[in-house]
């Protein structure tokens, strides 16, 4: 083995690569970097770096302070040459390598880190990968997200004047943990992509729901909520509450706004169904507003749309609206009914479901 060269590109810190491989349409690369800091946690970072093809970058990273490159050199001096050739030994002991699964490598130079009985800071950056871009929507699976647990992500996100922005993106999530729980649900469905990582065959599952027409770029987050859901994964899902207004009339006689809306709030775990009044403003009245709701937990919108008939394809979300369209066309709720009659209904409808129904009216009153 040759001499160890270390530079420094910059005053205080020196990257050596100690591995790079090339494995599909992305590199591989290990890296060991020093740099002067006095910090318990910084001085030293391993770290597994992928760089793909057509772009992006995402990276698994292990820092610690200084005092792990004297314990692993066994030497104060010239000792960051010394733990670059402990780790190229180790390299070409099998040890670590290309054989190991992404964040492999890094997970066993933070053991030994542990073992030495050393603080460490675990971190990196995710990988994101694109599904689909159609309009503003931009469907997106991100994985190794966050500090640990780790978790794989799909996110449908809105853009305005293509920007991101967190408020506009609705996601549903997972540990790392039920990447293959998922992986094997969706390859019975469309077929293996013959890739062996994980990550990737997710991808080209994503591609292949896409190419069928399986995931639309509006409601998609739904759908593949109900794929993680399906597959046994403990998901999580997140993003804006959304409010459909099914109906709105104005009574021109009393002057009033009569509104039905359904609202479907996964971050907070609620479908809310409303029957809405609302009395304009008027000589010698200053205005006042009705509401009279009903709600249920997120988690019985599978079982609505089962019972309500909706139509297959599109987002749980969507298909839940159009059976409340459906309702109303069909003369079952609407306006010209006693008061809160369309809220009774539609309790009752969701006592029909099996799923639990919570009362939620309030009023206010202008007082200007």
């Amino acid at each position: 083995m040759g001499e160890t060269s270390i530079s420094r590109y910059r005053v205080g810190m020196a990257t050596v690569e100690l591995l790079a491989t090339e494995e599909g349409d992305r590199r591989r690369t290990l890296l060991l970097q020093f740099w002067d800091s006095t910090s318990d946690l910084f001085g030293f970072r391993f770290a597994e770096v992928y760089d793909e093809r057509g772009g992006g970058r995402h990276t698994f990273e292990v820092d610690t302070g200084r005092r792990a490159i004297a314990l692993l050199a066994k030497s104060t001096v010239d000792s960051e040459r010394k733990v670059v050739e402990v780790f190229r030994q180790r390299i070409a002991a099998g040890e670590l390598g290309p054989h190991l699964p992404p964040g492999g490598n890094r997970d066993l130079v933070e053991r030994w880190i542990l073992d030495a009985g050393l603080p460490r800071k675990v971190g990196g950056r995710e990988r994101v990968h694109e599904v689909l871009r159609a309009g503003d929507r931009h469907l997106t699976l991100r994985f190794w997200v966050g500090p640990r647990p780790q978790t794989f992500c799909f996110e449908e996100e809105r853009r305005t004047g293509g920007h991101r922005d967190p408020a506009n993106v609705d996601a549903v999530s997972a540990p790392m943990g039920d990447l293959e729980r998922l992986v094997a649900h969706l390859e019975g469905r469309y077929g293996k992509a013959g890739r062996p990582r994980m990550d990737d065959r997710l991808a080209a599952c994503f591609a292949a729901a896409v190419e069928a027409g399986d995931l639309p770029p509006e409601g998609a987050r739904d759908v593949a909520a109900a794929w993680f859901a399906a597959a046994g994964t403990a998901a999580r899902q997140t993003g804006l509450a959304h409010t459909e207004r099914l109906l709105r009339v104005h009574r021109a006689d009393t002057d009033c706004v009569f509104t039905l809306t359904l609202t479907t709030d996964p971050q907070e775990g609620t479908i809310t169904f409303r029957e809405q009044y609302e009395y304009l403003p008027r000589p010698g009245d200053p205005g006042r507003e009705y509401a009279y709701g009903v709600r249920t937990p997120y988690t019985s919108i599978r079982r609505l749309n089962e019972v309500l008939g909706a139509a297959p394809g599109g987002g749980e979300e969507a298909r839940l609206a159009q059976c409340f369209r459906d309702l109303i066309a069909a003369g079952r709720i609407g306006d010209g009914r006693p008061l809160r009659q369309a809220r009774d209904r539609v309790r009752e409808l969701f006592a029909e479901a099996g799923v639990p129904a919570e009362e939620t009216n309030w009023n206010w009153m202008n007082s200007d």
